[in-house]
């Protein structure tokens, strides 16, 4: 076996360790957040101290049940309440309005006075 021989393994095994580490260190963040990502889509359990989380599509499908109407528990149908009371208060403002236009009109129109007949 030649002299060389055994330098040059732990060389090549030197520069493979740096490689792996090198490799590792740029890795790492990618796959901790592809790690995340997988995660938030398929849910985590209930851990000790530490609530689960749901998966993506039980998040969508609650979102989704709050945008359509279901007779009463949305927030779409809590939006379209409020958007009747309010049209239903602005015609009774616009009454209150015209009303308090015409009492406005009458005691502010200068009285006419008619000359006296001689």
């Amino acid at each position: 076996m030649p002299e060389w021989l055994p330098s040059l393994i732990v060389t090549v095994i030197i520069i493979f360790a740096g490689l792996l580490g090198w490799l590792i260190k740029v890795a790492w963040p990618v796959v901790r957040k592809l790690s995340h990502f997988v995660d938030d889509v398929v849910g985590e359990p209930d851990r000790p101290g530490i609530p689960g989380r749901p998966g993506l599509m039980v998040r969508v499908a609650h979102i989704e049940h709050e945008v359509k109407t279901n007779h009463g528990s949305s927030l779409k149908d809590a939006v379209k309440r409020v958007e009747e009371k309010q049209a239903k208060q602005g015609e009774q403002l616009d009454d209150q309005s015209d009303k308090i236009a015409e009492l406005h009109e009458r005691y502010t129109k200068p009285k006419e006075h008619k000359p006296p007949t001689e």
